[in-house]
C-alpha cells in the first residue's frame, strides 16, 4: 500500500486548491503548458525546416567550392609535372657537358615559378646530378616513397607533406615526373620541391567570400595549404585530421563529405565539405563559419521572437495570478517564524500552501535544531582550546572569553565580559592596541608578540587577531587568540647561548692552533738551519754514520715544516671570504702552470675540457686543482707516462667536476679513508707526502656546498669527482636560494 505524504493537506482542509496540482514546480508546468507550449512547438517547427533548408544549402556551397579548389589544385599538379616532363626531355637533347646546362635551365625555370623552390635532375640510381639549388646535388634519393614509384614504372608521383625539405627548414611536397626514352629506359628523374607557404598563386584564382576557407591535405591528412594559415606550425599541420571527423570520412571512404565540425585552430563550429581527389589522393577541404552561413535565419527568429514577447506578458500575468497560490502561504509562515525564540513554534497548516511550503515549515524546525548543535559544538571547542580566546566588538567590548583566559588571567567571566581591554589593563592595553584598531581598518589578521613580567621571570605570548566579517565584508567582531610560548623561548635562548659559546670556543681553538703552529716555526727553521751548517762544515769529517745521522736530522725538520706548513693551509680553509665568480679555466690554468716542473720531470701530460664559471674562494680551488694534480702525477705508474683528464658535466642543481689518471690506482676499501687528515697508504720513501693534502680537498669541497668522492681500479688508475652547487653558495656550505 502506497504511503501518504505527511506534508499535504487532507481533501476537506484543501477546498477548491484540489483543482491545482500540490507542488510549486508543478503549477508552473501547467503554466508553460497552457500558455507557452503551443507556441514554441509551432516557432521550433518553423525554425527547424528554416534550418534543414539553409544548412542544405550550405553544405553544397561549399562542397561546391572544393570541387573547384581541386580541380585547380589538380591543374597545378599537372602544370608542374608538364613542366618538369619538358624540362627532362631538353637535359636529353643537351650535348656534353650535360650538368652545367641542366643547372643552367633549371635556375632559370625555377625563377618563373614562385611556389617551387628548386628543381632537380635525379639519376636513375636516385642521386641529384643538377639542381636549380646547387647546395642539393649530391643528395641521395632512392629510398623515398615517390622516387621508388618512378623506379617501379609510374610516369610521375607526388609526395606527401614533409616536415622538412632536402636540407630545407621550411615543409615541401615534391611531384617528380620520369624521363624515358621511345624503349622505356628510365634516363633521369625531375624533381620539383614545392614549399606550400608559396602557393600564393592559388589564392588569385580562389578567393572566398563571407569568412570562408579552403585548404588542401595529402594522402595523411596533413594540411598542405590554408588559404587563411598559410605558415602553420608542423604540429598544427599533423595535428589537424585527430580533430577532423569529416576529413577521417573522406580519407577512409574516398568519397565527398559534408558535415558541420569545430577545425582546429577554430573554437567556432563551421560548415565544412572534404572532396577526395582521385588521381593524387589528396583531399580538398573547403567552410564557412556558422554564424556567417545562418545568420539570416538567426536574424528572422530574433525578429519572430520579438514578435512572441505579447504573449510572454499574457504569461506573466497567469503567472502572477499562480504565484499568489504560493506567496500568501509563505508570507503566512514568514509571520508565524518571526521573532522565534530558542524553542521554534510550529507554524499553522495553509489549505492554500503547495507541498514545498509544507516542507519547508518542516526544514525551519530542523535547521534550528542544527543550529543550536552547531552552537554547542562550537562553544565545547573553544572552551577545551589551552590557549586563551577573547572575542569583541567593533568597539573593542569583551563579548566571550573561554576557561583558559580566566583560568590565565585569574579574573572571572563577570570582571571581563563586557568590559574594555583599556578598563582591566590600562598600563598593557597601550602595548596591544595599535595591533587591535590595524586589524579593525584592514579587515585582515594581525599578530603581536608579548613579553610581559611575573613573578617567575619574563613570560612570552604570541597573538593572533582575527576579523570576524559579515556578509557585506564589514567587520563584526574581533576574536584574539593567546598563545602561550615562554617554555619554547627559553629554550631557543638557551640553544643560543650554547651556539654562541660555541662558536667562541671554535674560533679561540683556531687561533690558538695557528699561532701555536706559526710560533713552532721559528725554533724548527732554527735547528734546521744550523743541522745544515754542520753538513756543511763537518761532511766528510766524521765517519759515516754521523754523516746519515745528520742527513736524517735534516729531513726530519723538513718534513717537521713541511707538515706545519699544510697544517696552517688546513686551519685556514674555514676562514670566511667573500664568494665570488671563479672561472676554474684560469684554475686549472693556474694550477698546472705552478706545477710545471713537477710535469715536466714526469713527462706527464695535462688535459683540460671547457670547465665553468662558479661561485667560490678562488684561492681554494686553485688549491683543490693543485693536489688533486699533484697527485695524479706523484702516483704514477712507473712503466706508463702520465695522462690527466679534466672535465665537467651540469646536472640539475651542480657542477659535477671530475680529475682522471692513469696512475697506480686505489683498493676499494681505502676509498673513505684517504680524505681523513694523517692517513697516508705508502711509505714516505715511495711516495713523499703529510696526508693532509686529500684532507684539504675534502674541506674546501664541503665549504662550498659540495662533496667529494674517488672511484678507482688497481692498476687502471683513478677518478677523482667533486661537485660545486650552480648557484651562490655561502662560505662555510650554506646555499643561497
Amino acid at each position: 500500500m502506497k504511503r501518504k505524504d505527511p506534508f499535504i493537506p487532507s481533501a476537506k482542509k484543501r477546498g477548491f486548491a484540489k483543482l491545482l496540482p500540490a507542488g510549486i514546480r508543478a503549477r508552473l508546468f501547467l503554466l508553460i503548458i497552457l500558455v507557452l507550449l503551443p507556441q514554441g512547438l509551432f516557432l521550433t517547427w518553423i525554425y527547424n525546416e528554416r534550418y534543414q533548408t539553409q544548412r542544405t544549402q550550405a553544405m553544397n556551397t561549399e562542397l561546391e567550392v572544393a570541387q573547384g579548389v581541386a580541380m585547380a589544385f589538380s591543374g597545378y599538379v599537372e602544370g608542374v609535372w608538364r613542366k618538369n616532363h619538358a624540362i627532362g626531355e631538353a637535359i636529353r637533347m643537351f650535348s656534353p657537358p650535360v650538368l652545367p646546362k641542366a643547372r643552367r635551365l633549371m635556375t632559370i625555370t625555377a625563377t618563373q615559378h614562385a611556389s617551387i623552390r628548386s628543381f632537380n635532375w635525379v639519376s636513375p640510381q636516385g642521386v641529384i646530378l643538377a639542381s636549380s639549388q646547387p647546395v642539393l646535388e649530391g643528395k641521395d634519393l632512392s629510398a623515398l616513397p615517390y622516387f621508388i614509384k618512378i623506379v617501379t614504372g609510374a610516369e610521375w608521383s607526388i609526395s606527401d607533406l614533409s616536415s622538412r625539405g632536402i636540407k630545407v627548414q621550411a615543409p615541401t611536397f615534391t611531384i617528380a615526373t620520369a624521363c624515358r626514352d621511345d624503349q622505356g629506359k628510365l634516363h633521369g628523374v625531375v624533381v620539383a620541391a614545392i614549399e606550400p607557404e608559396r602557393l600564393g598563386e592559388l589564392t588569385l584564382t580562389q578567393r572566398r567570400l563571407g569568412k570562408g576557407a579552403y585548404a588542401i591535405f595529402d594522402s595523411q591528412g596533413v594540411i598542405v595549404y590554408h588559404s587563411i594559415y598559410q605558415k602553420l606550425a608542423w604540429e598544427d599541420r599533423s595535428g589537424w585530421r585527430k580533430m577532423d571527423t569529416i576529413l577521417q570520412a573522406a580519407l577512409k571512404t574516398r568519397t565527398p563529405q559534408v558535415g558541420i565540425a569545430v577545425p582546429v585552430l577554430r573554437k567556432s563550429e563551421w560548415v565544412s565539405a572534404r572532396v577526395p581527389m582521385q588521381d593524387l589522393g589528396w583531399v580538398v577541404g573547403a567552410g564557412k563559419p556558422v554564424e556567417v552561413a545562418f545568420g539570416p535565419l538567426r536574424q528572422a527568429l530574433v525578429r519572430e521572437i520579438s514578435f512572441s514577447l505579447l504573449a510572454l506578458a499574457l504569461a506573466f500575468l497567469s503567472a502572477y495570478m499562480v504565484a499568489r497560490t504560493i506567496a500568501l502561504p509563505l508570507q503566512r509562515l514568514e509571520r508565524t517564524t518571526t521573532g522565534m525564540g530558542s524553542t521554534p513554534q510550529e507554524a499553522p497548516e495553509d489549505p492554500l500552501a503547495p507541498l514545498e511550503v509544507c516542507r519547508l515549515r518542516h526544514v525551519i524546525m530542523e535547521m534550528a535544531d542544527n543550529l543550536r548543535a552547531g552552537e554547542k559544538r562550537f562553544r565545547l571547542a573553544l572552551e577545551n582550546i589551552p590557549d586563551m580566546i577573547a572575542i569583541c566588538d567593533q568597539q573593542l567590548r569583551i563579548q566571550y572569553v573561554n576557561p583558559a583566559t580566566i583560568s590565565a588571567t585569574g579574573l572571572p567571566s563577570s570582571k571581563l565580559v563586557g568590559r574594555l581591554d583599556s578598563e582591566i589593563w590600562p598600563e598593557l592595553y597601550k602595548l596591544w592596541r595599535p595591533v587591535l584598531e590595524k586589524a579593525l581598518e584592514t579587515a585582515k589578521v594581525q599578530n603581536l608578540e608579548l613579553e610581559l613580567p611575573s613573578p617567575e621571570g619574563s613570560r612570552h605570548f604570541h597573538v593572533t587577531y582575527v576579523p570576524l566579517m559579515e556578509e557585506n565584508g564589514q567587520v563584526k567582531e574581533l576574536m584574539g587568540i593567546t598563545h602561550d610560548y615562554t617554555v619554547r623561548k627559553q629554550a631557543e635562548d638557551e640553544l643560543k647561548r650554547t651556539l654562541e659559546e660555541l662558536i667562541r670556543s671554535n674560533r679561540e681553538l683556531e687561533q690558538f692552533a695557528y699561532v701555536a703552529s706559526h710560533d713552532l716555526q721559528e725554533p724548527l727553521r732554527m735547528v734546521a738551519s744550523y743541522v745544515q751548517l754542520l753538513e756543511k762544515r763537518y761532511r766528510g769529517q766524521l765517519d759515516q754514520q754521523a754523516d746519515r745521522y745528520i742527513d736524517y736530522a735534516i729531513q726530519g725538520a723538513k718534513r717537521m715544516q713541511t707538515l706545519i706548513e699544510d697544517l696552517l693551509a688546513y686551519g685556514r680553509i674555514n676562514r670566511v671570504v667573500e664568494f665570488q665568480q671563479v672561472d676554474l679555466d684560469m684554475v686549472c690554468a693556474d694550477a698546472v702552470k705552478a706545477m710545471g716542473t713537477a710535469i715536466s720531470e714526469s713527462e706527464g701530460a695535462i688535459r683540460a675540457a671547457d670547465l665553468p664559471v662558479v661561485w667560490g674562494d678562488k684561492i681554494q680551488l686553485f688549491i683543490l686543482f693543485q693536489n688533486l694534480i699533484g697527485n695524479a702525477i706523484k702516483y704514477r705508474r712507473q712503466d706508463v707516462q702520465p695522462l690527466v683528464l679534466i672535465s665537467a658535466q651540469q646536472t640539475e642543481d651542480a657542477w659535477v667536476i671530475s680529475v682522471r689518471d692513469n696512475g697506480i690506482g686505489i683498493e676499494k676499501q681505502y676509498f673513505d679513508r684517504i680524505f681523513q687528515i694523517f692517513q697516508r697508504l705508502h711509505a714516505r720513501e715511495e711516495y713523499p707526502g703529510t696526508g693532509i693534502g686529500l684532507a684539504s680537498c675534502k674541506k674546501i669541497v664541503e665549504r662550498h656546498g659540495g662533496r667529494i668522492w674517488v672511484e678507482s681500479v688497481p692498476g687502471n688508475g683513478s677518478t677523482f669527482f667533486f661537485t660545486i652547487p650552480d648557484r651562490i653558495p655561502s662560505p662555510g656550505g650554506r646555499q643561497h636560494p
